[in-house]
Order: C-alpha cells, then sequence, then structure tokens
C-alpha cells in the first residue's frame, strides 16, 4: 500500500503517549513495511523545515 503521509501525522506519533493511536499505528506500519511512503517536491520542503 503506497500512502502520502503529512507532517503532522510524524510529530503527533512521536508525541503521542498511546501506543494504539492511529498516528502510532500509521508509523508503526510504515516501519514494519506494510505501507510505503509517497511524496512530492513540496512534501519534502515541508519535511526539512524539522
Amino acid at each position: 500500500m503506497y500512502v502520502v503521509i503529512d507532517t503532522n501525522v510524524i510529530v503527533s506519533a512521536f508525541l503521542s503517549s498511546k501506543q494504539d493511536a492511529a498516528t502510532v499505528l500509521v508509523l508503526e506500519a510504515l516501519y514494519s513495511g506494510k505501507i510505503r511512503i509517497v511524496y512530492s517536491d513540496e512534501i519534502i520542503a515541508e519535511y526539512e523545515m524539522f
């Protein structure tokens, strides 16, 4: 499965204290290889701000 992950999802996952939060589950799926990120130049520019 291919997905676009907004920076808000990443930030929320890192700030979450709940292991079953949707944002945490998204990152777990990414790390396990269940999903793959697709991106554009605009998204990369947004990530680089962090």
